[in-house]
């Protein structure tokens, strides 16, 4: 597929007219109006770069913020494949991967038509766009000197069954040790935006649901369901 406005865009207009097998794999050469999870973010990107949608039914047992994290969890198995274990390599809560405290990568999760979920994957491999965001962005081919989509793309496929297989296998709770194992900012503060508010405290955990436990200054205990890490 060459240039397309974005491939969960594409996903949602394709399935609506009925026209798309499920499960199914959407990928584009470059997309110019990727949407991120908060209003106004665009995740655009040029050519040589993993811009992809995977339209598919909800695994049975699965809630939509686990499947946010087991995504999370294997993009960033995928991302570490490829990177030396000397150079930084994070989740942020819920799913974006960070290099060197650089975004490498993001997840968009959608409900779809026909109780379809919409997994929209955009990985920056050969180039990184400029972002208004606390976290700037960088690409693979900064940490390494060669690495094609077609190369990454198996190794996420390779990342996402066995994920998929253990979480099969062992439940959820495989899962979310995992994503605790690679968490930015787990055990330290952080601050939150919610909303037009905000609210700072110390990262617990992730509660069985996915869900961010916040000890607050005054040792109340906040339970964060959406917002955005700063």
């Amino acid at each position: 597929m060459g240039t397309i406005d974005s491939t969960n865009d594409e996903a949602l207009r394709r399935l609506e007219k009925e026209d798309l097998p499920i499960p199914c794999l959407i990928a584009a050469r470059a997309q110019t109006q990727g949407r991120g999870r908060h209003r106004g973010r665009l995740w655009l990107g040029e050519e040589g770069n993993l811009f992809a949608t995977c339209v598919t039914k909800m695994p049975e047992g699965m809630l939509m913020t686990h499947l946010s994290l087991f995504v999370a969890c294997a993009v960033y198995r995928s991302v570490r494949s490829f990177i030396d274990s000397s150079v930084s390599l994070t989740v942020k809560w819920p799913n974006d991967v960070l290099l060197n405290d650089q975004k490498v990568a993001g997840i968009l999760i959608e409900t779809g038509p026909h109780d379809t979920v919409l997994i929209g994957i955009g990985v920056n491999i050969a180039s990184a766009p400029v972002l208004s965001l606390p976290h700037q962005a960088t690409c693979l081919k900064a940490f390494i000197s060669h690495v094609t989509i077609e190369q990454y793309t198996s190794a996420l496929m390779h990342a996402l069954e066995a994920l998929f297989k253990a979480w099969k296998n062992q439940g959820f709770s495989v899962i979310l040790m995992e994503w605790q194992r690679c968490a930015q900012g787990l055990g330290q503060r952080i601050s939150f935006r919610i909303g037009q508010g905000g609210v700072q405290g110390i990262f617990e955990r992730l509660n069985p649901d996915g869900h961010l436990v916040l000890r607050l200054p005054n040792e109340e205990v906040r339970v964060i369901t959406s917002g955005e890490v700063q």
